[in-house]
């Protein structure tokens, strides 16, 4: 038995360095997609009406994907993997796989059909012309929606299989078909004039189809086949559809929610809208860096614990992961509100994107970032809840955020515009974990809720140590005035968040932080480390 725990800790620290590795690269080439994006069009009025057009594509995802049928579909074709039934597990494959390819055509032909209505809901308040552009730009993204709709059920299948190469690989696929897409087919001329955002778009319907093709492959090898109508007769795959609902439920409401900010935003002076998602793809980085790959890598985990009733192993994991996340995320969080300024300066601001956009773009990320632990630990823990197969207590979380959402947000758009709905986004994700956590403990027997406040307590005071740092050596080495991108100044904001983030570790590291361990196993590969730590989380 210990050997097996030891493995399995060895193959976690090992999946989580090629995840982890995997979307470093993804980001790093998200990171250039958003450069080259804000070089092109800034914080226009096109580059908000591209940010609306995903709202319609991006609900239906949700709706249909979104993490619901594959948050369901792991943990039933994992059970069946873990007790060796490996032909009932490649029939829910082809099953749900084949459910899925039949409402992702279905969805799209009908919502290319309703779309021009609901585009008129959603940019009422633009122009004639403003709302064409916004329908043609929704209607090109809604073929993202089918192709990478059957990409994230791949990803569900590898993640099952613990196939993390493909998976990895396919957000990678995507950015750049967007990329060559803000490079190239922006500037083709059609009629006349340069395709500007319906050349992104098109991009982003050609970087949905790499996402799945990059993966087809390994399903094919594991044994998907496309339409296998028989298969939808496996009582198996029902019960996929059984759990899924009540998760695509919660989850669209959540894209509900951010559909009405988007509404709202709108409505706001031109550019409040892409600044937000400008915000918001930067608050980002580190959830999806690091927190998507420890997902990745540990909801098949809680799924076997789940599965084969281990659930003090399951507890134990999960404690460990939260705890483990925001550790990560929450000094990051304070590096971005202390260091928003030059960060975005730095990361966006040429062409298109200028002094004015930086600003526009300032008090969300703060606000943003008041969040982002809270925001990306909701995932684990709604994975821990999936694993249990208790999908309905996630769904009801869901709704009475969105509730805690739309309050805050019509009393904070007024004063504080785009930075208000970051705002509401950070204490609607506060509340939702909270709840989570709370109603989870009575099926886990507990969450290790004290080591949980200790660990609080010592990255509070290594938070308050980061930002001083970081403030103090920005200053230093960057003197005061504008931002200025020279050698200069990328190399003070370098500097600044090494040693801030450095700071932060040694304070960890006096409190002898088992999370600092882990923290420290990922970054310098010592597996060991790893194996120390959960043995730490046991006691």
């Amino acid at each position: 038995m210990n050997q097996t725990g030891s493995d399995e800790r060895r193959g976690i620290a090992a999946s989580g360095t090629l995840l982890l590795v995997a979307f470093t690269v993804t980001k790093a080439a998200g990171y250039l997609q958003k450069v080259i994006i804000a070089h092109r069009f800034g914080t226009s009025g096109d580059m908000d009406l591209y940010v609306l057009s995903f709202t319609i594509p991006d609900i239906f995802l949700f709706l249909v994907i979104g993490g619901a049928v594959s948050s369901a579909f792991v943990p039933v074709t994992t059970e069946r993997l873990a007790r060796g039934q490996d032909d009932e597990a490649r029939g829910i494959v082809n099953g749900v796989m084949t459910a899925a390819l039949l409402i992702l055509l279905i969805g799209v032909a009908l919502l290319e059909l309703a779309s021009p209505l609901a585009v008129h809901l959603l940019a009422g308040g633009r122009g004639p012309s403003e709302q064409a552009l916004t329908l043609t730009l929704t209607r090109i993204i809604l073929l993202q929606a089918l192709f990478l709709g059957m990409g994230g059920f791949a990803v569900g299948v590898m993640n099952a299989y613990r196939r993390f190469l493909p998976l990895s690989l396919a957000p990678l696929m995507y950015d750049l078909a967007i990329i060559g897409a803000a490079l190239f087919l922006t500037q083709v001329r059609f009629h006349g004039k340069p395709l500007g955002v319906v050349g992104l778009a098109i991009g982003v319907a050609l970087g949905g189809l790499a996402h799945f093709a990059i993966q087809l492959p390994s399903l094919l090898r594991i044994g998907w086949r496309p339409l296998v109508p028989s298969a939808l007769r496996n009582p198996a795959v029902w019960r996929v559809a059984i759990l899924t609902i009540p998760i695509a439920l919660g989850l669209v409401a959540v894209q509900a929610n951010i559909a009405v900010d988007r509404v709202l935003a709108a409505r706001l002076p031109s550019g409040r809208l892409a600044a937000l998602d400008f915000a918001n793809d930067i608050a980002q980085i580190p959830n999806l860096t690091f927190t998507t790959a420890l997902t990745l890598v540990m909801f098949p985990y809680f799924a076997r614990h789940a599965a084969l009733g281990e659930i003090g192993a399951l507890r134990r994991q999960a404690a460990l992961a939260v705890r483990l996340n925001l550790f990560v995320l929450l000094p990051a969080a304070v590096g971005l509100i202390v260091l928003g300024p030059p960060i975005i300066a730095l990361l966006l601001q040429r062409g298109a994107f200028n002094a004015e956009s930086t600003s526009l773009v300032t008090a969300p990320l703060a606000l943003f970032a008041v969040g982002i632990g809270a925001q990306a630990s909701i995932f684990l823990v709604a994975r821990v809840y999936y694993s249990l197969q208790k999908v309905v207590t996630p769904m009801l979380v869901a709704f009475a955020s969105v509730a805690v959402n739309l309050v805050a947000t019509l009393l904070f758009i007024g004063p504080l515009q785009q930075g208000g709905l970051a705002l509401a986004t950070s204490l609607a994700s506060i509340f939702n974990l909270s709840l989570l956590i709370y109603w989870l403990r009575p099926h886990l027997g507990g969450f290790e809720g004290r080591r949980l406040a200790t660990m609080l307590g010592e990255v509070a005071v290594g938070c308050a140590v980061l930002a001083a740092v970081a403030w103090l050596t920005w200053r230093g080495l960057a003197g005061d005035g504008p931002v200025r991108l020279d050698v200069r100044h990328y190399a003070a904001l370098a500097v600044s968040m090494l040693m801030s983030g450095g700071a932060y570790l040694a304070s960890q590291r006096l409190f002898q932080s088992p999370e600092a361990a882990v923290a420290m196993s990922v970054i310098l590969r010592r597996r060991g480390a790893v194996a120390a730590a959960s043995a730490e989380a046991r006691r």
